[in-house]
């Protein structure tokens, strides 16, 4: 029995490890994603409409204006920690997509690598990939105006990127420690203006005080949260400063 259940953890493990990309898996991701979209720029009814809906054309806006984007990468254990990003973005008539990563199978399941067993970041970079590049092809975007964030295990994932290959106009990072595996962090060691949010009472990711964002652009900043935990979003300062960095960063 012991020797089954060997098997079956070695077999996890290399999965986590190895994470050889399905490319169909990848599509998939953005397929069944979170998307919130502007109230007063579509349809009542279908603000919350599919990713096939839009590309199918049976949701699209009332109008020809153009519109800015957030794509967010969720947390390990899924999307709840985006939902106040969502509607925050909705507010300002900034479309929101969250490529659900947990829409693959080699995933091994919700959650699985919240422990630290695995290494996610190879299938969270493609996934954040894929959506820019098709989220780019929607006529009523403006793919001048693209923000790139995340949440803990995506806030990770988003700093493994400069911004500038994508494109972005500007990156957020919540709760993602700078010592915890993210490697570089060239997300916050670039020229892309960065809000990164950090809580000082974060029990998951705990403040070590080598965090930096880019030294490069004035609307960059970095907020230290008293009284807050790992879900920063949650803060009403932390709403603020967000929404005063997207009008900086989308502004004309």
């Amino acid at each position: 029995m012991k020797f089954y259940y060997f098997l079956l953890v070695s077999f996890v493990l290399a999965g986590c490890q190895t994470t050889q990309i399905d490319p169909e898996e990848v599509k998939t991701t953005l397929q069944l994603a979170e998307i919130g979209l502007p109230k007063n720029l579509f349809p009542q009814s279908r603000y919350g409409a599919s990713w096939d809906d839009i590309v199918d054309g049976e949701t699209k806006p009332n109008s020809n204006e153009k519109i800015p984007a957030i794509i967010f990468a969720h947390g390990c254990s899924g999307f709840e920690s985006g939902q106040i990003l969502l509607n925050l973005s909705q507010s300002m008539g900034i479309a929101f997509f969250a490529p659900d990563s947990f829409a693959r199978p080699s995933r091994f399941g919700k959650g699985s690598c919240c422990g630290g067993i695995c290494n996610p970041y190879q299938y969270r970079i493609e996934e954040v990939k894929h959506a820019f590049t098709e989220v780019k092809k929607l006529p009523w975007i403006d793919t001048t105006k693209l923000i790139l964030a995340g949440h803990s295990e995506g806030g990770e994932t988003v700093t493994r990127f400069s911004g500038t290959e994508l494109g972005a106009a500007g990156i957020i990072i919540s709760g993602a420690n700078c010592r915890s595996g993210s490697g570089s962090w060239r997300g916050v060691a670039s020229r892309v203006p960065t809000l990164l949010l950090y809580g000082r009472d974060d029990k998951l990711e705990r403040w070590t005080g080598d965090c930096h964002v880019p030294s490069t652009t004035p609307r960059s900043k970095m907020l230290l949260l008293d009284g807050v935990g790992h879900q920063t979003f949650h803060s009403e300062t932390a709403q603020q400063e967000i929404v005063e960095f997207l009008k900086s960063v989308l502004k004309d």
